[in-house]
This record gives C-alpha cells, sequence and structure tokens, in this order.
C-alpha cells in the first residue's frame, strides 16, 4: 500500500515538474523570440556577406594570375 501511495506522489511531482518546465519553455520563447529572429536575421546576413568576400577573392586571385 505505501508503494502505491509513493508511486502516485512520484507520478504526480513529475507531472506538476513536466507541466512546469513546458510552461517555462513557452514564456522563454515568448520572451526571446524576438532576440532569436535579430540573431538569425544577422548569421544569414554574415553568411552572405562571408560568401561575397570568398567570390570576390577568388574573382582576384584569377585576375593577378598565378604567384610568382
Amino acid at each position: 500500500m505505501a508503494e502505491l501511495i509513493a508511486g502516485i506522489a512520484a507520478a504526480g511531482i513529475s507531472a506538476l515538474a513536466a507541466i512546469l518546465v513546458a510552461r517555462l519553455r513557452v514564456e522563454n520563447t515568448t520572451q526571446h523570440g524576438t532576440s532569436v529572429e535579430l540573431l538569425r536575421s544577422i548569421d544569414e546576413r554574415t553568411q552572405r556577406l562571408e560568401d561575397r568576400l570568398v567570390e570576390h577573392s577568388e574573382r582576384l586571385a584569377r585576375l593577378e594570375g598565378p604567384a610568382r
């Protein structure tokens, strides 16, 4: 009987913890969602700049010819 009560209590505590974690996750996403979007935007722009720089470097290297 005591084992049954302990099992039910453990299940209840686990359920409450799961609900709390889910709620905190939703609040965190809500609070920081715009920051995450901004960081992704910055990352995409930085990647585009890097790609353009690599293309420019390769084009310049072709124009200069082989190194002496």
